[in-house]
């Protein structure tokens, strides 16, 4: 009689392989299977085909769809836990079709720009620079002590309790101060591409900068920044690609998680803050759901059949907010006003395509991806072209956008207009200071 290769003691690997197929077929169907399968299939062909193409893995659309890739297998695995509610596997056919629309103005382009002889190769060089530094240093610290007084009299006046979302949003959300703590984004990513051994200083002046936007405590526009930067870095050959160096990443992300936590938890309720002993275990449940929040809030939102009314002004609400900051209007939140509960905590997020999908109708879906991605390939052309250290910093702070893809979709931000204002501001100031200005010692290196 014939054993199957399951029970066999001599065949370990086939049997942990059988192992896992049975699991799978016992949790999902046939189609479920052929979902994830057609997902990552397309993933690993895209990559392929983008680095053919453009002769670098650093495009748009790997960048939105690599860590996606990772993010989904996390959420799925997370999902076969008690904790957690299932994964609706159907949702992922959002990202299938979506891929193939971000990538075709991009294949369309690299075809054309071959075809001409124009394709440029990946950058191997860093940015053409001539900054004075210690003009810029003047100016990070200036911003970072103005900062720093503004918490000292908040500490003092402010009627919410430090450490909240509240006190955050006042400390620098709005107004003025919410304007120049986009400086700070700016000025963040431009100090971790030009940091090296000689000026290890410019670590004392990052950590200022980081402080500022922890004490605001939204993580995102501290993971934003410090991945654009770091991708400038790869790209231009000053930090190598290593397995340390994606360790370093997600412990500095980890580390963003205990501080914000640390600080709303420990210090920020007074006599009901958290025991110290129990942080961990809390922190460790807010990063699991902060990782899955966008897919299996797509994943959940579309099993109980998209609880959203469709509004295509949530998708384009950066450009109607641009207006209103010009006419004083009331600026349009185009935060999800619905919540689904995970299992770990209730999520408002449904990922890049996931979020413009449940506000549009077919054509608009297509029409917005089609735009977003001819968006990101002329600015990746712009910035590969000018070599500026200026248009580039614009531009992966675009692709550092696209990299949170996972977890929701960041260009319907009015910053999609405002850092880039706030880069060309500083460019130009530079320029006219260096033409016109009485202060040539501010123009050393």
């Amino acid at each position: 009689m014939e054993r199957d290769v399951c029970d066999t003691e001599s065949g370990f690997k086939e049997s942990v392989l059988c192992n896992v197929f049975v699991c799978l077929q016992e949790t999902m169907s046939t189609l479920d299977i052929l979902t994830l399968i057609t997902l990552y299939a397309e993933v690993v062909l895209f990559a392929y085909i983008e680095k053919k193409l453009w002769k670098t893995v650093y495009t748009p659309l790997n960048i939105l769809m690599i860590p996606y890739a990772f993010v989904a297998a996390y959420t799925m695995l997370l999902s076969r836990s008690d904790s957690v509610a299932d994964f609706f596997y159907p949702s992922l056919c959002i990202w299938i079709i979506g891929l193939p629309l971000f990538a075709l103005p991009s294949w369309l382009l690299a075809l054309y720009l071959k075809k001409k002889e124009r394709l440029s190769a990946r950058q191997t060089a860093p940015f053409k620079t001539d900054i004075p530094m210690r003009f810029m240093n003047i100016l990070s610290i200036t911003l970072v002590g103005m900062f720093m007084l503004r918490l000292v009299y908040m500490l003092h006046t402010s009627e919410h309790a430090f450490g909240t979302d509240e006190f955050g949003n006042e400390f620098c959300g709005n107004g003025i101060w919410g304007h120049l703590h986009r400086v700070l984004h700016v000025l963040v990513i431009f100090y971790i591409y030009k940091f090296d051994k000689e000026h290890k200083y410019y670590l004392l002046i990052l950590a200022g900068m980081f402080l500022v936007t922890f004490l605001y405590g939204v993580k995102a526009w501290i993971i934003v920044p410090f991945i654009a930067g770091m991708m400038m870095r790869i790209y231009t050959g000053k930090t190598k690609l290593k397995f340390s160096l994606i360790l370093y990443v997600v412990l500095f992300a980890v580390a963003v998680f205990y501080i914000s936590y640390f600080l709303s938890l420990l210090i920020g309720r007074g006599d009901k803050a958290a025991d110290v002993s129990v942080i961990a275990d809390y922190v460790l449940k807010a990063f699991n759901h902060y990782v899955i929040s966008g897919v299996m809030g797509l994943s959940q939102d579309m099993e109980l059949g998209i609880l959203e009314e469709p509004h295509f002004g949530y998708v384009v609400a950066n450009v109607q907010n641009l207006f209103s900051v010009i006419t004083g209007d009331e600026i349009i939140s185009a935060n999800n006003e619905v919540f689904i509960n995970n299992g770990l905590t209730a999520s408002n997020v449904r990922t890049f395509f996931g979020t413009v999908y449940i506000n549009t109708d077919a054509l608009q879906f297509v029409v917005m991806i089609l735009i977003y991605s001819s968006f990101s390939y002329a600015m990746m052309l712009w910035a590969q072209r000018s070599n500026s250290l200026f248009v580039n910093i614009v531009h992966f702070f675009y692709m550092a956008m696209l990299f949170m893809g996972w977890f929701d979709h960041y260009y319907f931000h009015i910053l999609m207009f405002e850092f880039p204002f706030w880069v060309f501001a500083i460019y130009f100031s530079l320029k006219l200071l260096a033409r016109y200005g009485r202060f040539p010692k501010l123009w050393q290196q």
